[in-house]
This record gives C-alpha cells, structure tokens and sequence, in this order.
C-alpha cells in the first residue's frame, strides 16, 4: 500500500538507546515499559507520524492501543492532518499467542506469554476498531485488512 511502518516497539527501543534486537524484556510495566517510557513512545510514534503525514505520506502505526487515550491522541492527529482514520485491532486466542511467542526467537518486541496475558486483560474496549481475528490464513487477514483501509 505504500504506507511508511511505524512501530512502538521499534521506537521504544530507540528512544532508550537500544538496538531493535537487543533484549530489554521486563516484567509488565517495568524497565522500559513503565507507563513513562511508554508515554515517551507514543508521544514519539505520534511525532514521527505526524511529521510524515505532513509531507503527504501515508503512515501505519504499529502498537497495541489498550489505552483510549492514545487512540485518542490518533485520533486527533489524523483530523489535524485531514487524513482519513482507519483503526483495526488483530486478535488472537491466548492459546494462539502462547503459541506464537513460544515460536519466536528474535525480532523487535520482548513480550512473552506472561505479558501478552497482562495487556490482554489490561486492553479497554475498543468500539472504533475494526476487529480481524488472525487465526484464519494470513492472507485472509491481510485481504480483511486492505479491505478495511480501502472502503
């Protein structure tokens, strides 16, 4: 779709001085993912986000939004832009998230099943987003996804 990636995950590492694949996992909401840091990270995906939007790109944010008030700020940055607004939640069974963090052996994040758990029950209800269950074939998702974006 042409749209610049940015992730929170990415970001947080950055601000904190890490490389993306540098380990810096915590328990929930510690180290690097106090509700400081992490209101260090969206204010800086935000940033970056509307930096790119002012020069007439499209942007995809990447993080998990189990807080309105950020969406919230979303929100409000897309309406300053006079951009169009797509929000769209990926879900997953704890058994299927259990399943891929147990797969995983590098990348970007450091959560685990522990604090994938967390922020599941931490997540507020989200009634704008559009909602894609990611256990169907990834494609089918994807197809959902553009879908989404597209109408």
């Amino acid at each position: 779709m042409g749209a610049a990636v940015l992730s929170s995950d990415r970001i947080r590492k950055e601000i904190a001085g890490l490389t993306p694949e540098r380990s810096a996992a915590a328990g929930w909401r510690e180290g690097i993912y106090t509700a400081e840091w992490t209101d260090r990270t969206y204010h800086e995906l935000l940033d970056r986000a509307r930096r790119l939007l002012e020069r007439g790109e499209s942007v995809v944010l990447d993080a998990s939004w189990y807080a309105p008030r950020r969406c919230e700020a979303a929100r409000d940055l897309a309406q300053h832009a006079r951009g169009a607004l797509h929000e769209i939640r990926c879900t997953a069974t704890t058994a299927t998230v259990a399943e891929r963090l147990a797969r995983r052996h590098s990348g970007v994040s450091d959560a685990d099943a522990v604090i994938a758990s967390a922020m599941s029950a931490s997540f507020a209800p989200w009634p704008e987003a559009v909602e894609i269950a990611t256990e169907e074939d990834p494609d089918k998702s994807l197809a959902r996804a553009c879908t989404t974006v597209e109408t």
